[in-house]
């Protein structure tokens, strides 16, 4: 039999997933975790409730209009309170901003001292300029002990991007979400934390909430977008020099007064992480780093992002000679293609990056369609993302540890040629199909097969596993 130790470290590991406060639970669940836990047997309950941590996280979706089941979240959240005991909490929030939850403030009180993780998910479209006094905000914000909370992820969903501000704050005319404490109450409460996540909601940029932080995520709404100076952008990042971890999807605009981008060193950095067009240009000629490895993603999910700009490209060039990109990710909303004028080829990439070691490619097509390939799409021919055209494979003393195609279309004459030239140790299809001829379906089985790959040939759509 296992102690009551490992049987308690096996509850939190398994437990929490997902919060009740994600858009993936599912409310009527009887026994929330760890709950749960509690009407196995007599043991596992004296565990459970011998077990601080595991009910150190508090999720709260109030995303339904009844008041009962609202003060049944609350009274439970109480009861988590109280068995946590000492240990440091985590409270994540799901709530439409203009609706008041009776008990929710008192309770953010009770919190507010071991508070370390706060995770909100806010409901309000401000298209005027609204200033929402919540009090479940003002307790957490002025109960808490400095030095402990560590994490704040905010996302807004809905409306315009809003800013920050509180009941001394000068009035912009931005729309806005008022917190009813004093700025400095804001400022400390913000200048305790070290990971930083916004979605559409930021406090201002001058604000100490960016300073020593270790990560940072600044990302706009899905169909909404949002400009910083880049004197601003420049600001946020030299007040964190030791950031490990930044994701980036703001609108930059460079001052006409300035004929270039100022430098910037982040030599800790480790992930990086660009979600619009306008932010990779900014960024790659921005950021000097250091020779730690780092991973890279260029991410093009937004509707607004339809193609990878090819002047990027030149800048990307610039910034990977300055770096150690050891990780490349490419991802797309759906199948699509690099801009018809891109100067991105595979090729190319292992020259100006001879340290990266693995290439993910996901929801791209890989190679060119011939003109009678065109019915597999339905677009008859054009210029796709490129695979190799040389043969020879002596300049190319680098080979990638991984090249992974997700969601992909790969044409099979490119697909072949990188095949034999053996740009990669290894080769992975994840839901990835390829197009060939008839013909040439009895070869691609065989080469695929040699080179332990199971795809989809000739599929409509790409299936996943």
């Amino acid at each position: 039999m296992l102690s009551s130790e490992v049987m308690s470290h096996i509850f939190w590991l398994s437990g929490g997933e997902p919060c009740p406060a994600c858009t993936e639970y599912r409310p009527e669940t009887p026994y929330p975790y760890p709950n749960v836990l509690l009407q196995v047997c007599s043991r596992w309950r004296q565990i459970a409730l011998a077990s601080p941590n595991l009910w150190s996280h508090i999720g709260l979706n109030f995303s339904t209009d009844s008041p009962a089941r609202s003060h049944n979240l609350v009274k439970r959240a109480h009861l988590f309170v109280m068995r946590s005991k000492e240990a440091p909490l985590e409270l994540h929030i799901s709530t439409e901003f203009g609706e008041a939850i009776e008990g929710l403030a008192g309770l953010c009180g009770s919190v507010a001292p071991r508070l370390r993780s706060l995770e909100l998910e806010t409901r309000d479209d401000l298209k005027q300029v609204f200033s929402h006094g919540q009090l479940w905000l003002a307790a957490l914000i002025s109960g808490f002990t400095p030095g402990t909370p560590t994490r704040l992820n905010w996302k807004s969903r809905g409306g315009n991007a809003t800013f920050l501000t509180v009941v001394d704050s000068v009035d912009t005319g931005h729309p806005r979400i008022r917190i009813p404490v004093v700025e400095e109450q804001l400022e400390d409460y913000l200048a305790s934390v070290t990971c930083l996540q916004l979605e559409n909601v930021y406090p201002f940029w001058t604000s100490r909430a960016y300073h020593g932080l270790v990560e940072l995520s600044l990302d706009g709404g899905r169909n909404t977008s949002i400009q910083i100076k880049c004197l601003e952008l420049e600001g946020i990042m030299k007040a964190s020099p030791g950031l490990q971890i930044l994701r980036f999807g703001l609108d930059v605009v460079l001052e006409e007064e300035h004929s270039g981008y100022p430098q910037v060193e982040l030599n800790d950095l480790k992930s990086l992480w660009l979600t619009s067009g306008s932010s990779q240009r900014a960024v790659f000629n921005m950021l000097h780093l250091g020779r730690n490895p780092l991973e890279l993603t260029i991410d093009a999910t937004k509707p607004t992002y339809s193609a990878l700009v090819s002047s990027s490209w030149v800048d990307f060039y610039d910034f990977a000679a300055r770096s150690n990109i050891t990780l490349l990710r490419i991802q797309c909303v759906k199948i699509a293609e690099f801009s018809h004028d891109t100067n991105f080829d595979p090729l190319q990439l292992l020259h100006h990056l001879p340290q990266l070691e693995v290439l993910v490619l996901d929801s791209l097509r890989f190679g060119q369609l011939q003109p009678s390939m065109g019915h597999f799409l339905g677009r008859g021919a054009m210029r796709l993302l490129p695979a190799p055209v040389a043969h020879d494979p002596s300049p190319f003393n680098n080979r990638l540890q991984l090249l992974r195609l997700k969601n992909c279309v790969a044409v099979w004459t490119d697909l072949r040629r990188t095949l034999e030239m053996r740009l990669a140790e290894k080769v992975e299809f994840n839901g990835s199909y390829v197009l060939a001829h008839d013909s040439e379906e009895a070869e691609v089985q065989a080469r695929l097969r040699r080179n332990g790959l199971f795809v989809e040939l000739n599929e409509s759509k790409p299936q996943s596993k």
